[in-house]
């Protein structure tokens, strides 16, 4: 098994909603699983990667589910033809590795003091503002997520090794400081 317990868990759940939304049998269900797995490249979902091969399964998900959000996900990113002498073909940017980048934006960023930090961190890096909250991310271009998450990840890093070295220098750990309590007085031996 590849995929993780949340991620496995995140797919059982969605498709008990599909099963009971569209009123399969069983029968029908597995059926319908099998034909899910092969639309998005596998014949089992032992054989679903973490990333790229998850990102096409919830695609296929959202197309079962009705959501147009999600669902051109499922359909071949197109390939753009740059002129002689430029390239050859540019791929746009990936809808799973922008919602990979947004997500680990989101958790440093509520680790380093939440919007109010971000939001001064993206006007000091990029010149923009964050005027609607963290949905406004998304309105960044990729390479600007990647810039963002690696200051981010080195600041939060930063931040841990800071308390970290904070405690290693607090009085508390030094042993020759801490008063020990008195011996207690000696007892004469009788032999």
């Amino acid at each position: 098994m590849l995929l993780t317990k949340p991620q496995l868990s995140r797919f059982w759940r969605t498709w008990s909603r599909i099963i009971a939304s569209r009123g399969w049998s069983q029968a029908e269900a597995e059926a319908q699983r099998k034909a899910l797995l092969a639309r998005a490249g596998f014949s089992s979902l032992t054989l679903v990667d973490r990333t790229a091969g998850f990102d096409r399964l919830l695609a296929e998900l959202a197309v079962l589910q009705d959501d147009i959000s999600r669902a051109h996900e499922a359909s071949p990113a197109p390939t753009l033809s740059l002129p002689a002498g430029h390239g050859t073909q540019v791929q746009p940017d990936n809808p799973g590795t922008r919602r990979r980048l947004l997500y680990l934006i989101r958790r440093h960023a509520s680790a380093l003091g939440g919007y109010p930090y971000l939001r001064a961190l993206v006007r000091d890096r990029f010149g923009r503002d964050l005027d609607s909250g963290m949905s406004c991310l998304d309105d960044l271009p990729t390479p600007d997520l990647h810039q963002l998450l690696i200051t981010l990840a080195a600041r939060h890093a930063s931040h841990l090794q800071a308390g970290r070295n904070a405690s290693l220098t607090s009085e508390e750990s030094y042993p020759d400081q801490v008063d020990f309590p008195a011996d207690p007085p000696a007892v004469e031996c009788p032999f």
